[in-house]
């Protein structure tokens, strides 16, 4: 059997904690970036808490963001079966809903719609993510990307700097290879950002280059 990391731990994750939220909210003095990109038509951020507050409260098994998994797994050259996962946690919405009041969610007025597929035998989670606060997105994630990527504090400011720079719809990918950030094109002032992690722990089976080029195909289908 696969393990995969459950989608619903995005919450625990994002739970109250004066580290995660201290260096969350430093981080987002970081600045925006480029806006250029083939990122795909620009997205509403109300549009994308709109459905992670309706899979809160209504859960489903299939993701509201209608990723072709498949088809961005072939274009990445990624071999092997490419399919949405299965079971009650293969989609899940972490919002401000129940969240405690010191959480990043509540901070950064943000919301994680999270969707897990199974790429070339091992999971693959697709963290869309949308904040009203202009360029927070990436801020709130960061300290689960350090920890899914086991990237050390000293380099996670080099990665903001380098991501927030980057055009809507390119990928950065971190040191370890296996967490690929594409920031989404938006109609308001807020931010939208696509997170993928492909394995665990800093270490999947695809190669990073695999990483980019998949998330930035997924980005390009983002619609809501």
């Amino acid at each position: 059997m696969t393990e995969r990391r459950t989608a619903g731990s995005w919450r625990t994750r994002l739970a109250a904690g004066a580290v995660v939220t201290g260096l969350a909210a430093a981080l987002a003095g970081c600045g925006s970036g480029g806006s250029g990109g083939s990122g795909g038509h620009a997205l509403d951020v109300s549009g994308l808490m709109k459905l992670a507050d309706g899979v809160h409260a209504k859960p489903t098994a299939k993701c509201p963001v209608p990723y072709d998994i498949a088809a961005a797994a072939k274009s990445a050259g990624v071999s092997g079966t490419a399919a949405p996962a299965t079971g009650t946690d293969a989609v899940e919405a972490d919002t401000q809903t129940g969240a405690d009041r010191d959480s990043v969610l509540v901070t950064f007025n943000g919301a994680i719609l999270t969707c897990a597929y199974q790429v070339g035998g091992e999971t693959v989670t697709v963290a869309t993510t949308a904040t009203h606060k202009k360029d927070a997105a990436l801020p709130m994630m960061m300290p689960l990307i350090q920890r899914d990527a086991t990237m050390a504090s000293a380099d996670a400011r080099t990665f903001v700097d380098r991501s927030t720079k980057a055009d809507t719809g390119t990928a950065t990918v971190t040191p370890s290879g296996n967490v690929a950030v594409v920031r989404l094109k938006s109609t308001d002032s807020g931010a939208l950002e696509l997170i993928l992690t492909a394995g665990k722990d800093g270490h999947s089976s695809l190669s990073s280059a695999k990483v980019g080029h998949l998330a930035e195909q997924l980005a390009g289908q983002a619609d809501w």
